[in-house]
């Protein structure tokens, strides 16, 4: 609409201008009290006319396994003014693929019989030795891909163990993550902030960039935490010369107006905390000690899972 009759009209568009959903109209500017969402990650789902009162609810997250996955973003008034509900960060799963685990095999693939009885090839992001939750015979959940270009038509997603799902895509926790921050769930990060996600520092990209109004800056790296043992949640499961590397530049990137935290998403339940896995890596445990004596912030939440999605739980103590 043009802008004059924007001003005058209940209906407002939204368009993407240089990664950043831009109303037009004094209404939905309003609406917004000069806060704002990065979608930096993100891809309208279509440009369209909406009421005020529907506004940013169409945006489609990209999908790291292809599986694009819808994730509704409420008006951001709403989002200062509404509690801090931990209910409001929710990711819904598309129909999923269960099966039964056969093998795990060269570090990123599966073999799974789906319950017609065909053996299928699928993919999975995890890195990890997937310690505990990787035992064949289990019940597994696959996303099914529709990009004919890929290999393999299926994602690993979950597998079923006797404490209950565990989550083994490692790009959830990062949207998760990202959803949250988005609606001020996390203790202590800035509210309302602009969230990046995947952003250039030191040598590599970390997970996430806040940038509060006051221009205060968090660095935000994500972990994903899948073994559980004697209620004590652990990362990593296998030694991380990269997971190293990332602790050593968050401690870099602290100075004036500029913090640091690692963030672990624990995709298992049963953990009454959360500590570093010494046994397995003691660098990254001494690493992680310094990090947090040295002014990093370390925070630890549990994702809860079902076969039609994830959403972020509790907050559970780190003990170091």
């Amino acid at each position: 609409l043009p802008l004059a009759e924007a001003k005058e009209s209940n209906w407002v568009i939204f368009v993407k201008i240089d990664k950043k959903i831009i109303p037009s109209g004094k209404i939905a500017q309003d609406m917004l009290q000069d806060t704002f969402v990065d979608t930096s990650r993100e891809t309208l789902q279509s440009v369209s006319r909406r009421k005020p009162q529907d506004a940013i609810q169409s945006i489609t997250h990209d999908a790291t396994q292809d599986a694009c996955q819808k994730t509704s973003l409420a008006p951001n008034k709403e989002l200062i003014d509404r509690p801090r509900d931990v209910n409001l960060a929710i990711i819904d799963f598309p129909p999923l693929t269960e099966g039964i685990l056969l093998k795990r095999y060269k570090r990123f693939l599966v073999d799974v019989k789906l319950k017609s009885g065909e053996v299928t090839t699928a993919h999975t992001s995890n890195t990890g030795a997937m310690l505990n939750c990787s035992e064949a015979g289990r019940s597994v959940y696959l996303s099914e891909s529709s990009n004919p270009k890929r290999k393999y038509r299926y994602s690993l997603e979950m597998i079923s163990m006797p404490d209950g799902l565990v989550g083994l895509n490692t790009a959830l926790p990062n949207r998760l993550a990202a959803l949250g921050c988005q609606y001020g769930l996390f203790e202590g990060f800035p509210f309302p902030a602009q969230v990046q996600r995947e952003v250039a520092a030191g040598g590599s990209r970390l997970d996430l960039k806040l940038t509060g109004q006051n221009g205060e800056v968090v660095w935000v790296e994500v972990k994903s935490s899948t073994l559980v043992i004697d209620g004590v949640a652990l990362f990593p499961d296998a030694v991380s010369s990269r997971g190293t590397k990332h602790l050593n530049e968050l401690i870099d990137l602290l100075g004036p107006s500029q913090r640091a935290a690692i963030l672990i998403l624990v995709q298992r339940s049963g953990a009454a905390s959360f500590s570093p896995a010494d046994s397995i890596d003691p660098l990254w445990g001494k690493t992680l000690r310094e990090a947090v004596k040295r002014g990093v912030e370390l925070l630890a939440y549990e994702v809860d899972l079902s076969p039609t999605g994830a959403r972020l739980s509790r907050k559970i103590e780190s003990v170091l």
